[in-house]
């Protein structure tokens, strides 16, 4: 399980005063100036938790697949990453410490929005949404519009937020319409739109912390334009992982003009600001009427920008990132009077077009279908189809989040990414995926040398294998250089996608076999003669085994790799390479079984290892196998405990979808009344687990605080997602995909002010309902 894996162990590493980016290429060079004080690696000193980085702040999320946003449980955006969901995060935003007021984040960090207020009898005040009774959903269970509604009832007023990002555009629509009461005392109200961006054109090789931990450079500039009635931050840099310039620019406005403006410095950030330097924009706008200072910079920058919000004239503020000022204002001006309304319905009916072959589990409850559904529309929005060096392969980032930092592609995850996206009925995205992975495939002509003591963690990436992570441009993003699991499950993925459809993918296997035989051979090489499996010394899902022996979390993904590879190397009819894979991977097999036994037989006691053993390693053939019966019964008795809690005695997990996936698979063919056990695992994780918040989507783990669960890190992580999704099609079967209803609010939809209604009342009057994970 990588958090109690990667991000626990760079802690670890820290502490020993050792670099968290261990390859001799790059020291990690953490720790310079310009950090949030208190974390000179990015991680919360002694921090043991799946937190370590900081609590992951985000309540929702939405994008394009270039333009990616997430929301926090507030409303306020959290993340704002940008020209690709794997780089870069163009906001100010890192929290610290779930413990302290806002996860301790400083109070001008991120993007919200307030309200100035004109009150019965002269009085006026001034509110920020996020301080206010709210309601969070999204729009439909079939978008990704994000819907966070407001209450004050002292003020009687409802105010609500529709995030849209369209399909088409890299721009961010955040449509505000106002209601008052009869009884109101307001009379009065401007809409104040905080901004606290933080543009990026650079990202580190090694370590993905540039962009969000070490924002304090002072590299921002920002100014307004009146011709345009718009902020504008732009910056230009040399990307530090392919050695190229970079320019980002970010322009907001409203669709109504502004009456005021602060462009100012983040005193916040950095308390050696000159006195001189123009008042935060965040404090000018206490009293609800800003100052109009035009621009500032280079250095840390707020910006706000006021404008009339009424009963029935919705506002709304958009942001439209490009490669420079001018196109960025440019995107502004043709969106920001567009209707976001529209935009959301054309975005809805684009996922429900990509969606449109996808299976879903048969007769299951409502909230695991549509946990189901929110897999596979998160799924989307991680996919980039510009990656690669080339720009014409695909990455899948495993989240937008940056605390963790997730936002880069695992081949461990993206194998089951890959399967998941075959089974929805897009081949084509698989294949280009498999295409970057070949491309950034290891290929050296002298790597590590097999069974070398050092740890393989920290060795050069040897020939044939892949970094822990790349960006999706190509670079390694990483902390270790390599990993024997994600060797196997690279291996498997290249040749899986060819299985499910042999007729038609031939010319697919032989693009990739060489790849696949690169990596079979590194296997083959890397072995251990005294036992047959590979040297205790290889790095296994972000640790080294302490163990003296691998352990079956490196050993089963190695196994399943060589039997790949001499299917590949038979469907090609390449005798010599089937004959030497085959033969290794008889060797291993006969390894595993004699030197691995837990109860009654079973290979593995962690649930984890176990669902893998069941499925895709399947270390024997047959379901019926009573060794597989055997590592069944384990993996349902450990898995069991979870799904007690928040009472139970169990008060953390992780990854419990992985060990129902290949409880689902077994039972399916050889014992279907143990699906039983199956669906109710899955009810949890959807009613339990996934309802913390109501947007309904998953961390990759979860622990239970003053008896509440909380599912966190990286949320919504789509490794775990999707695991959920193909678990819930073994559990349930499959039934073709049906839309959802979904809704807006009850007021006008168009932003410029007009009287044009929503045409479906039932519809409008259906808004007012908030029901968890999204429409309804």
């Amino acid at each position: 399980m990588r958090t109690g894996g990667w991000i626990v162990a760079c802690a670890l590493l820290v502490g020993a005063q050792v670099a968290c980016a261990a390859p001799a290429a790059a020291q990690n060079p953490l720790g310079g100036p310009g950090q949030k004080p208190g974390n000179p690696f990015c991680l919360k000193p002694g921090e043991r938790t799946v937190e370590v980085y900081g609590p992951t702040d985000i309540g929702g999320t939405l994008g394009n697949g270039r333009l990616s946003v997430a929301v926090n449980p507030r409303g306020t955006l959290s993340v704002m990453r940008w020209p690709s969901p794997s780089f870069y995060d163009q906001l100010k935003y890192f929290t610290t410490d779930r413990g302290q007021p806002r996860l301790g984040l400083a109070p001008n960090e991120g993007v919200f929005s307030g309200l100035h207020l004109w009150l019965a009898g002269g009085r006026q005040k001034t509110v920020w949404l996020r301080d206010l009774e709210l309601h969070q959903r999204f729009a439909s269970e079939d978008s990704d519009t994000v819907v966070t509604r407001y209450r004050s009832r002292r003020l009687g007023l409802v105010l609500e937020i529709d995030d849209v990002v369209p399909q088409g555009a890299d721009v961010l629509m955040r449509r505000h319409v106002l209601r008052l009461s009869r009884r109101s005392p307001v009379r009065r109200a401007r809409l104040i739109a905080f901004a606290n961006l933080n543009p990026v054109a650079s990202k580190r090789p090694y370590v993905p912390t540039q962009d969000w931990c070490e924002e304090a450079r002072g590299m921002d500039v920002a100014g307004y334009t009146r011709a345009a009635d718009a902020i504008v931050y732009h910056i230009s840099e040399i990307d530090q992982s392919i050695g190229q310039q970079r320019s980002v620019a970010i322009a907001f406005g409203t669709s109504r003009r502004s009456d005021g403006h602060q462009v100012g410095a983040d005193h916040y950030a950095d308390d050696s600001v000159s006195p001189d330097a123009p008042q935060s924009a965040y404090d000018d706008a206490a009293d609800g009427k800003l100052s109009g200072n035009g621009a500032y910079g280079p250095a840390e920058v707020d910006s706000a920008l006021s404008v009339p919000i009424g009963r029935r004239r919705p506002v709304t503020v958009s942001f439209a990132a490009a490669a420079s000022p001018a196109a960025a204002t440019a995107l502004l001006q043709r969106y920001r009077h567009r209707d976001p309304v529209r935009e959301a319905r054309a975005k809805r009916w684009s996922y429900l077009r990509w969606l449109g072959r996808a299976p879903l589990p048969r007769h299951a409850p409502r909230r695991v279908r549509q946990l189901a559904k929110r897999a596979l529309i998160s799924l989307r929005q991680a996919i980039y189809e510009h990656a690669g060096r080339q720009g014409n392969r695909v990455a899948i980032v495993a989240s937008i989040a940056t605390q963790s930092p997730y936002a880069e592609d695992w081949i461990r995850d993206g194998s089951f990414l890959n399967e998941t996206l075959d089974t929805i009925g897009h081949p084509e995205l698989v294949a280009r995926h498999d295409y970057f992975y070949a491309d950034v495939q290891h290929k050296l002509e002298q790597g590590a040398p097999p069974g070398s003591p050092l740890s393989a963690c920290m060795q050069p990436t040897p020939d044939g294998n892949w970094f822990m992570t790349n960006y999706a441009d190509g670079p390694d993003a990483g902390i270790f250089s390599w990993e024997i699991d994600e060797a196997g499950l690279g291996l498997w993925t290249l040749w899986r996608h060819y299985q499910r459809a042999p007729a038609t993918r031939r010319a697919y296997l032989e693009r990739v076999y060489p790849a696949i035989r690169r990596t079979a051979g590194f296997l083959i090489a890397f072995r251990d003669p005294s036992t047959g499996l590979q040297p205790p010394t290889a790095c296994e899902d972000d640790f080294q085994p302490r163990s003296g022996q691998p352990t079956m979390h490196g050993v089963g993904p190695a196994l399943l790799a060589m039997r790949s590879a001499a299917a590949a190397a038979h469907a090609l009819g390449h005798g010599d390479d089937e004959h030497r894979f085959a033969a290794r991977a008889a060797e291993l097999a006969r390894a595993i079984d004699s030197h691995y036994q837990v109860d009654g037989g079973a290979w593995a006691s962690d649930y984890s290892d176990g669902g893998w053993i069941l499925w895709p390693e399947r270390i024997k053939s047959s379901y019926a196998n009573a060794r597989m019966r055997a590592q069944a019964r384990v993996v349902w008795r450990e898995l069991a405990p979870s799904f007690q809690a928040p009472a139970g005695p169990r008060k953390a997990g992780c990854y419990e979808a992985k060990g129902l996936l290949g409880l689902g698979h077994l039972d399916r063919q050889v014992d279907p009344s143990g699906l039983a056990n199956v669906r109710r695992g899955l009810r949890w994780i959807a009613d339990v687990e996934a309802a913390w918040q109501p947007t309904g989507i998953l961390g990759e783990c979860w622990f239970v605080r003053n008896g509440r669960m909380i599912s966190v890190p990286s949320q919504p992580h789509i490794w775990e997602q999707s695991l959920f999704y193909l678990a819930s099609l073994e559990a349930w079967g499959a039934s073709p995909y049906r839309a959802g209803r979904g809704s807006f609010s009850e007021f006008p939809s168009n932003s410029d002010g007009k009287s044009e209604k929503l045409r479906d009342l039932s519809q409008r009057r259906r808004a007012s309902r908030a029901v968890p994970f999204g429409g309804l």
